[in-house]
């Protein structure tokens, strides 16, 4: 099972790794805007470059401390259409390993349900993606 899968900066599949170990959700290449900040103050915008319903990673310089709670909003770029407001905690961070986007992931820990349900259509209707990656 694929457990990551990074994505150049012209869409294409650059690297992906595979563990015994099984995720809970599948996880899809995207590129998806990506407001966020800590619960006072969205502060920075960036992109998700990976997705599943049970989190995200956030490609990004701006990258917030291990355990920090983060209120996140997500749209298909520039904005076209909301996706969904969902609060998160930043549980693994990139910054040192230069083969790898920069970057963090975030595990979902609060959301209302028609957000959830919004951003697990968008990510159905990308389900081919995965199939063209094997």
């Amino acid at each position: 099972m694929t457990d990551k899968i990074y994505i150049n900066k012209n869409g294409k599949v650059d690297k992906m790794f595979s563990s015994d170990a099984e995720r809970k959700h599948v996880r899809f290449p995207v590129h998806i805007s990506v407001e966020y900040g800590d619960e006072a103050d969205i502060e920075y915008q960036s992109f998700i470059l990976n997705a599943s319903k049970g989190g995200i990673f956030i490609g990004t310089d701006k990258i917030l401390p291990e355990n920090t709670k983060i209120v996140m909003s997500f749209y298909i770029p520039p904005k076209i259409k909301f996706l969904g407001k969902f609060t998160g905690t930043v549980v693994w961070t990139n910054l040192d390993d230069p083969g790898f986007p920069k970057g963090m992931g975030v595990k979902f820990i609060d959301f209302d349900e028609v957000s959830m349900q919004i951003f697990d259509e968008f990510l159905q209707e990308r389900r081919h993606l995965l199939n063209e990656l094997v």
